[in-house]
C-alpha cells in the first residue's frame, strides 16, 4: 500500500497475463482463505487488479456473473471481464448467472477456453428482475432444476464446479432441500451468504443458519456477509472453525486494507491521501483500457461511496465526498485529487 507521505505505486506492477487458478481441494480446511466477492459493475477485471497490486492480502477473487446467453449469440462481450489479457496474476474464479442447464454448460466451456480450470454457479444473487426469472436465488426454490444444472454442468471435460447460494429466496430453511441436491455432486466448495433473497442486504446475516448449514455440508464452506472488520471476522472464525473460508465484499470496498488485517492481527493506516492515489491509479487505468472521461468519473464517485465509510480520518473522508459528489469536470477532480481545492 503506498502511505500516506509516500510516492504512488511502480507502474510496472500491474502488468497483465494469465490469472491462476482459485482451487479448494475437496478435502481442504483453510481457515485463513480470503476471496474478493463479485459485485456486479464493482469489481471488475480494472478493479481487481489495481486492488491487489496496491493492497494485496487476498487468494484471490470471484468475479461478477456472466449470464447464460443461447442461440446465435457470442459470449465475446460477455466474456471480456475474464478475458487472460485483462487481468493480473492474482488467481481469478470466473462465475455464471443462469438457470438454463445447457447455457450453464456453454459458459463453463467458454470459460475453460479461456484457460480457467474452475467455475463458479451464482444461485444467490437476490435482484428481483433476476430472481422473477428463478435464476439467482429465484432458483432456490425449485431443487429439482438445480439438480438438472448441476447433473449438467458437472461432468469430465468442464472445470470444477462450486456454487455460490443464500438460504432461500422467501424463507431461511430452503437450503435443507438445495443442500441434499448439492451434497450429492462433486463440488470444489459451496458459498453461502447467510441471508435470503428477499431480505436483499437488509437485516443481520442468520450466522445460526450459517452454523445449521456448516453442520450439514460435505463440501468446504465459505461465508459471505458483513465481514467489515477483522474483529467481525475473528468472532466467527471462533465460533465456526470448520469454515474453509471467506468472502471479503462491501466491507473490503470500504477499506482495502482489511485482508491485511485480517492477516496481521493489526490495525493498519488508510488515510485520505491512501485513498486519494488509489483513486487516481484506478481512474488512469479505466482511462488506459478506452473508458470515456465522464463515466470513470462517475465510477469515482461509486467507488468513494464505499471508500468514505473506511477511512481513517472521517471529517477529511467527508469532506472530501462533499467536493467529489458536486465534481463534473475531469480537470477539477484531478485538483480535488491533487488536494488543491
Amino acid at each position: 500500500m503506498a502511505p500516506c507521505h509516500g510516492a504512488g505505486p511502480d507502474r510496472a506492477l500491474f502488468a497483465v497475463g494469465n490469472p491462476a487458478p482459485l482451487r479448494l481441494a475437496p478435502s481442504a480446511k483453510n481457515s485463513h482463505l480470503l476471496v474478493l466477492a463479485p459485485l456486479e459493475g464493482i469489481t471488475t477485471a480494472v478493479y481487481r487488479r489495481v486492488v491487489a497490486e496496491m493492497f494485496g492480502g487476498l487468494d484471490g477473487a470471484i468475479a461478477p456473473f456472466i449470464g447464460t446467453i443461447r442461440g446465435l449469440k457470442r459470449y465475446a462481450y460477455h466474456l471480456r471481464d475474464i478475458l487472460p489479457e485483462a487481468n493480473g496474476q492474482e488467481p481469478l474464479i470466473p462465475q455464471i448467472l443462469g438457470a438454463d442447464a445447457e447455457g450453464v454448460a456453454e459458459v463453463s466451456r467458454a470459460c475453460a477456453g479461456l484457460g480457467y480450470t474452475q467455475v463458479n454457479w451464482n444461485i444467490g444473487c437476490p435482484i428481483p428482475n433476476i430472481t422473477r426469472k428463478k435464476r439467482g436465488s429465484g432458483i432456490l426454490p425449485h431443487p429439482h432444476l438445480i439438480k438438472k444444472v448441476l447433473s449438467r454442468a458437472c461432468r469430465e471435460g468442464l472445470p470444477a464446479f462450486s456454487v455460490k447460494l443464500r438460504l432461500g429466496l422467501e424463507e431461511k430453511d430452503e437450503w435443507r432441500e438445495v443442500l441434499q441436491v448439492l451434497n450429492s455432486f462433486d463440488l470444489d466448495f459451496v458459498v453461502l451468504h447467510p441471508r435470503t433473497g428477499r431480505q436483499m442486504y437488509r437485516g443481520t446475516p442468520d450466522t445460526a443458519a450459517y452454523g445449521a448449514f456448516l453442520g450439514e455440508c460435505r463440501h468446504p464452506l465459505l461465508y459471505s456477509g458483513d465481514i467489515r472488520s477483522r474483529e467481525d471476522l475473528r468472532r466467527l472464525a471462533e465460533e465456526y472453525p470448520e469454515t474453509a473460508g471467506w468472502l471479503l465484499g462491501r466491507g473490503y470496498l470500504s477499506r482495502p486494507v482489511l485482508a491485511r488485517e485480517i492477516r496481521s492481527g493489526e490495525t493498519l493506516e488508510f488515510c485520505m491521501k491512501d485513498i486519494a492515489a488509489f483513486l487516481g491509479v484506478l481512474s488512469e487505468e479505466f482511462l488506459k483500457n478506452g473508458a470515456d472521461a465522464s463515466w470513470v468519473l462517475g465510477k469515482m464517485k461509486l467507488y468513494f461511496g464505499y471508500l468514505k465509510h473506511g477511512a481513517d480520518d472521517t471529517a477529511a473522508a467527508m469532506e472530501f465526498w462533499g467536493r467529489l459528489r458536486g465534481c463534473t469536470e475531469w480537470p477539477l477532480f484531478e485538483a480535488i485529487l491533487a488536494g488543491d481545492l
